[in-house]
């Protein structure tokens, strides 16, 4: 996961690592981090997520980072 600042382009969150997923959830084992992160470093961060047509509904699991995507066609 990556976050950027809009306003000034600069990444100020980041973490990511090997991710599973079984069913509907989606689970990602933190192996690495920016210092703004590094408090999740071995920690797991799950997801449910939801396909409806191209759009990708993710939503945190006892976290707060939901997502939502569309297909660009």
């Amino acid at each position: 996961d990556i976050t950027v600042d809009s306003r000034t382009r600069v990444v100020v969150f980041h973490h990511g690592g090997a991710c599973t997923l079984k069913g509907n959830r989606y689970v990602e084992q933190v192996e690495y981090a920016s210092p703004t992160s590094m408090n999740l470093i071995g920690h797991s961060v799950k997801f449910d997520i939801k396909l409806d047509g191209d759009t990708l509904n993710i939503v945190g699991v006892g976290n707060p980072w939901n997502q939502v995507w569309t297909r660009v066609k």
